[in-house]
């Protein structure tokens, strides 16, 4: 379970799951269906977390998505002309770009740094040499 989110951590594989359990239980006090704790537990291992705070998002992930499936099942289920409809519609599409910003982070976080200096103002005094366009270097050496 701990390489499940990404952790040597049996405590912090364990909350998580717990984390998942309680919050994918309904507020009627259902606990989550074997299919969808299954599931929940699928999106995390297809992030393949490596570490705690991948695991924490892919956690996250899970519930997100989750959730803005159950919002949008009980809206198409809801009669348009309904007063909550569109309160409904507005909070369904808030999880929604919840989840893509999840998976940016999720790209961000994976994504090597890179260093990018750019020169503003550069003074060239007479009968100095310069040169003009783009610089380029390769493991540290000017090309």
């Amino acid at each position: 379970m701990r390489a499940l989110f990404g952790t040597n951590s049996d405590d912090f594989a364990q909350a998580q799951l717990d984390a998942l359990f309680k919050t994918l239980s309904t507020g009627l006090g259902r606990p989550p269906t074997e299919a969808e704790m299954n599931s929940a537990i699928a999106l995390v291992a297809g992030v393949e977390p490596q570490n705690e705070v991948e695991g924490a998002l892919a956690t996250q992930m899970a519930v997100v998505h989750a959730v803005s499936l159950r919002l949008a099942g009980r809206l198409m289920s809801t009669d348009p002309l309904h007063a909550d409809f569109a309160s409904a519609g507005n909070i369904a599409a808030k999880f929604f770009r919840a989840f893509g910003r999840q998976v940016e982070a999720l790209v961000r976080l994976r994504r090597p740094t890179a260093q990018l200096i750019r020169v503003e103002r550069l003074n060239i005094n007479e009968g100095a040499n310069a040169i003009v366009g783009t610089v380029t270097t390769r493991k540290g050496v000017a090309s």
